[in-house]
């Protein structure tokens, strides 16, 4: 019995020493947890804080792809209404309002669909105004203008904006309340092509052309002329930058002294004169040449931006008139070898360069085709086949 009661005391006294070592334990454990908690919470506060910072870093992105796409959405052209000195004619600069220091103002082109921004700055003493001369737009982008909204102020800034879904030819030029800025020079081309290049009755043209014809009063100052135009003795900037000179079909019909376009110079000629027929801003042969190749299809879109009609005829070559105003003709097709433009009108025609040689593209009226009676000059310029080497090219002083 008394060595049964030694076990007992023995068993209790283990029993009281291991108490303390089990809690010690499990005292352990749990602050192990509780670390091992912590690091995940703060792991899981990391990620959420890499998420976040992810998240920001993608709106952010796709706010300036936003911007970026908003910019590129629209096809933005702006334009400078300014006066300038413009060389018309190789002795002659004249004063004339331009856009962007041209005559005629940049050609515009765009595709159907396109969405436009055309933003005009003023440059001008006075104020001006923008008409897109044929084309259906809403009222508050062309309609007459106000002082609010489309009269442009002196050093002021418009934007309009416009979705361009008339294919055709169009010009753009001030309203119609300040007409006169047209008459001295404030006009250009703007052309939007069909959508995939097409039109409903052909294929896409080899070579496209388009030709500003018109008459313009103004003053101006010519090397032996009395009348003073600023700086007008003085090369322009672009001449001076370039050094050009005519091309060969120009020096060929200076040289020939008007063989190519069989007129007579008359001795009537004034000094000065104050009425210019012009052709992309240029009196013949300043007018760039059209150089074609063998068998092209050449389309010629036509505007009159004068204040007379302007019959048109192209030698060795018939016309297929395409559109007239921005409209497709009916059939059956139209085929001509003189064309008449009125004032504010469009023609689009079409030939077929098959018939090699150097030809005449110039008004049957022998004053618009002419300057003060002196040929080459006013609304005339050369046709060409660029593969073809004439003998009057190759000497042009026979």
């Amino acid at each position: 019995m008394k060595s049964i009661a030694v076990l007992l005391s023995l068993s209790v006294a283990a029993l009281a020493a291991l108490i303390p070592v089990g809690g010690a334990m499990a005292q352990d454990g749990m602050a192990a947890e509780q670390a091992r908690e912590r690091q995940e919470l703060e792991d899981m506060r990391q990620e959420v804080g890499d998420i976040k910072g992810t998240i920001n870093d993608a709106m952010r992105q796709m706010t300036e792809l936003k911007n970026q796409m908003k910019d590129q959405h629209y096809f933005e052209v702006h334009l400078f209404a300014k006066e300038s000195i413009v060389k018309v004619a190789s002795d002659v600069q004249i004063n004339a309002l331009t856009y962007n220091g041209k005559l005629p103002g940049p050609e515009l082109r765009f595709q159907q669909g396109d969405r436009v921004r055309l933003i005009l700055h003023n440059q001008l003493k006075f104020p001006t105004s923008l008409h897109f001369h044929g084309m259906i737009l809403p009222g508050s982008v062309d309609g007459l203008p106000r002082p609010d909204s489309g009269i442009v102020k002196p050093g002021a800034t418009y934007a309009y904006q416009f979705i361009a879904n008339q294919p055709g030819t169009f010009w753009y030029h001030p309203q119609l309340i300040h007409g006169d800025q047209k008459a001295k020079g404030l006009f250009g081309s703007l052309v939007i092509e069909p959508k995939g290049g097409r039109t409903p009755r052909a294929d896409t043209p080899d070579k496209d052309v388009v030709l500003v014809v018109g008459d313009m009063h103004t003053e101006f100052r010519s090397r032996e002329g009395r009348q003073v135009a600023p700086a007008a003795e003085s090369k322009s900037p672009a001449d001076a930058k370039s050094g050009a000179k005519p091309d060969a079909a120009s020096q060929l019909l200076s040289n020939t002294n008007m063989r190519l376009f069989g007129a007579v110079a008359s001795e009537s000629r004034k000094p000065d004169a104050l009425t210019f027929y012009l052709m992309n801003g240029k009196s013949a042969p300043l007018a760039p040449p059209i150089d074609v190749r063998k068998n092209q299809r050449v389309r010629v879109r036509i505007i009159n931006a004068g204040h007379v009609a302007v019959p048109m005829h192209l030698s060795g070559h018939r016309f297929e008139v395409m559109a007239r105003d921005g409209s497709d003709m009916l059939e059956p097709r139209v085929y001509r070898d003189t064309i008449t433009v009125n004032a504010g009108e469009r023609v689009d025609l079409e030939f077929t360069a098959d018939n090699p040689g150097l030809w005449a593209l110039a008004s049957e009226v022998f004053e618009q085709a002419s300057r003060e009676g002196r040929t080459p000059g006013g609304i005339a310029c050369i046709l060409r086949y660029t593969d073809i080497v004439e003998p009057a090219l190759q000497n042009p002083n026979p």
